[in-house]
């Protein structure tokens, strides 16, 4: 069963060839942290954060439009009263 099964030099069997039991639920990357960290920065934190960017602008956007219109439809006497 091992024949025509070769190692990469990051640890992953290649060829095809499952080579974790059957009866085990788990993944021939299991072991290889790097692909791990790199997978979970493209698939979870570039997004979230690309979010985050984009919400923000649309939250200062929208606040200074909204600051836009309370002065343009207050009267324009209050608007010259100083307290």
């Amino acid at each position: 069963m091992s024949a025509g099964i070769t190692s990469s030099p990051a640890g992953i069997e290649s060829c095809g060839h499952r080579v974790v039991p059957p009866n085990v639920c788990d993944t021939e990357y299991a072991t290889n942290t790097a692909l791990k960290i790199v997978t979970s920065i493209l698939n979870y934190y570039l997004p979230l954060a690309l979010m985050y960017a984009l919400y923000t602008k649309i939250f200062v956007e929208a606040s200074r439009l909204i600051s836009i219109i309370f002065n343009a439809v207050r009267c324009p006497y209050v608007r010259n009263v100083r307290p």
